[in-house]
């Protein structure tokens, strides 16, 4: 893998280019298409798969951020539709300058609604060397698609005791004002124009190839009605169109980390193509090095890591902060990025401040190689980056260790370790326990619903279930009565020493300072 930044129509983009070896750059190309939102940062790892096996067997492969995604400049509220379709034509046409001779557009949900778009005029330059387009999960209509989306923003407010519908969400968007929905910013021009794509409108040139792939619990399912009668009309106008429905789950939007291994075996053998090779020499420049992409090692896996240069021009770092940087440990099923670009944002913020940072992704997870790991097995791949970021940055001499929920656990379990670390910045550590839920909801949730209004009032009425309410109390009760104080209980696997012990301890044994972080209605 080689990732590089370069200069796009509208800002810097950040591109991961596979390729079987370094000094090759094969003819046959196939350019991903990302999804939308939140549901690149949870399908990134599979995706980084794909390309890998894609790359292996002979074909350059490309992973981009289309602008205001990812690593890639700007920000998503600053993105429309013709925006990354302008970076999609601009990336097809360097492709051809670096001598494809056969392209093919891979996309993901509604990256298949960006592909359709693309080449409706595929007989023009650069569009005329695209001969396959490949389908996963395609989303076949926009506007339905975006209703699903603004409904993430029905629930949060809704929790906030505010009412909300998503006809009240488009309207806002048509006076003008960005929707702010599970942190991203959507403009109006964004909004309107994402609605206004559908598959069924839609027609292939006949000499693109589709190859459409669903997952599904049950493959005997087939693929929906609607998915069906469109492919049904391609077939009919000459367009050729291959389905394939495999085994697998919803990676795009679930939170376990899920590998898909039926879904990348069909796929790669989709590609059977002669695939024509030649030598030559691809070295994109960057256009600066603010941001500068690293591919490092790791017990014989490659795994990247993004360094962000301070800017001499903005923020000076007090004198007692001279050689300190940051290192942004990820954790959860994401990636560097992170949710809504918050790794992203929060890294630029502190090199505007005037320190270095460092993101990268463990084995197993985004770009990284190797198989996926927990939060209590990442101790060498945590070392691995520090490693990596102070050979970049030999001026630090001090790293402070920056991790959210799980991955502030993992760098618990870490910097007792590691002399080089000075600090850590510790948000929602993640300590669960049966027995310490069962304390919480007892004092945040039985306490406070007792003396509610609603309470009483579906007592009053007859909609109470008392022997449902009353079973649930006694077993958190019961479960608070077995703690014999705040770190008691058995380990997760059944050790001896349980989570909330074992971070106890670490912390104890570490001699630096430590900033905890709680957000204010977390467990």
């Amino acid at each position: 893998m080689f990732p590089f930044y370069m200069d796009g129509p509208t800002g810097k983009l950040f591109l991961s280019l596979y390729r079987k070896s370094a000094d090759s750059c094969d003819r046959s190309w196939i350019i991903f298409v990302p999804p939308f939102a939140e549901e690149m940062n949870r399908s990134r790892n599979i995706v980084a798969r794909q390309a890998r096996s894609l790359a292996e067997n002979g074909y350059t492969v490309l992973i981009p951020d289309l602008y205001g995604t990812g690593d890639s400049e700007g920000d998503f509220s600053e993105a429309d539709w013709y925006i990354w379709k302008a970076d999609m034509r601009f990336l097809i046409q360097w492709a051809a300058d670096q001598g494809a001779e056969s392209i093919s557009l891979w996309g993901l949900r509604t990256g298949c609604l960006l592909i359709a778009d693309l080449v409706q005029n595929a007989t023009e330059s650069p569009l005329q060397n695209i001969n396959r387009a490949v389908f996963w999960q395609p989303v076949l209509k926009g506007d339905v698609f975006l209703s699903q989306f603004l409904r993430l923003q029905v629930v949060a407010a809704a929790m906030e005791g505010d009412k909300i519908t998503v006809t009240e969400l488009m309207q806002r968007s048509k006076a003008g004002e960005i929707l702010e929905v599970a942190g991203y910013g959507l403009n109006s021009a964004l909004v309107s124009q994402l609605s206004e794509r559908s598959l069924e409108g839609c027609m292939f040139p006949e000499n693109i190839q589709v190859q459409w792939y669903e997952v599904s619990s049950a493959i005997s399912n087939g693929l929906k009605p609607a998915a069906t009668k469109l492919v049904e009309l391609w077939q009919e106008s000459g367009v050729s169109v291959s389905t394939h429905v495999v085994e697998g789950s919803a990676f795009w939007i679930t939170q376990e980390v899920t590998l898909e291994h039926e879904l990348q075996r069909a796929t790669s053998a989709g590609f059977v193509d002669e695939v024509m090779t030649k030598q030559m020499d691809l070295r994109p420049q960057d256009p600066d090095d603010s941001e500068l992409p690293v591919v490092f090692n790791c017990a014989g896996e490659d795994m990247i890591g993004v360094l962000h240069q301070p800017n001499p021009g903005h923020g000076t770092v007090p004198a007692k902060a001279q050689g300190i940087g940051v290192l942004v440990v990820v954790g959860g099923p994401q990636y560097r990025v992170g949710s809504h670009r918050q790794f992203v944002l929060l890294a630029r913020s502190l090199a505007d401040a005037g320190y270095p940072v460092f993101r990268f992704d463990y084995r197993g997870m985004g770009d990284s190689s190797g198989e996926p790991l927990t939060f209590e097995e990442v101790n060498e791949d945590i070392k691995s980056a520090v490693n990596c970021f102070r050979q970049q940055r030999p001026d630090i001499t001090r790293v402070v260790v920056w991790g959210l929920c799980d991955a502030a656990t993992a760098s618990i379990f870490y910097a007792r370790h590691d002399p080089r670390i000075a600090g850590m910045v510790l948000l929602n550590p993640w300590v669960y326990s049966e027995e310490g839920n069962s304390r919480v909801l007892l004092k945040e949730y039985y306490l406070k619903r007792i003396f509610s209004r609603s309470f009483w009032r579906k007592f009053a009425t007859g909609k109470f279930r008392v022997l449902e309410s009353f079973t649930s109390f006694a077993k958190n009760l019961a479960g608070v009565s077995r703690m014999t104080g705040p770190w008691s209980g058995a380990g997760e696997s059944g050790s001896t020493v349980s989570l909330q012990q074992r971070v106890h301890t670490d912390l104890e044994a570490y001699a630096g300072k430590v900033l905890l972080v709680l957000s204010g209605k977390d467990l």
